[in-house]
């Protein structure tokens, strides 16, 4: 189990047509349904937080409005 909401595997990961930036390695884990542990990768927890911080900053309400 991990803290992010968002993980994707080794082999999605692979198939990807290039390697996008900004994913953090989480490393090996049992995965329900799998034999072999599976590597794990999410997206950078900095870049979570400033995407979020975005979305909510453009939804605010600005004074005077």
């Amino acid at each position: 189990e991990t803290p992010q909401q968002l993980v994707i595997s080794d082999s999605t990961k692979s198939l990807l047509s290039e390697d996008p930036a900004g994913l953090t390695d989480l490393g090996e884990f049992d995965v329900r349904g799998r034999q072999a542990r599976t590597r794990l990768w999410s997206l950078d927890d900095k870049r979570i937080m400033k995407e979020v911080r975005g979305s909510q900053d453009e939804a605010l309400p600005v004074a005077g409005d």
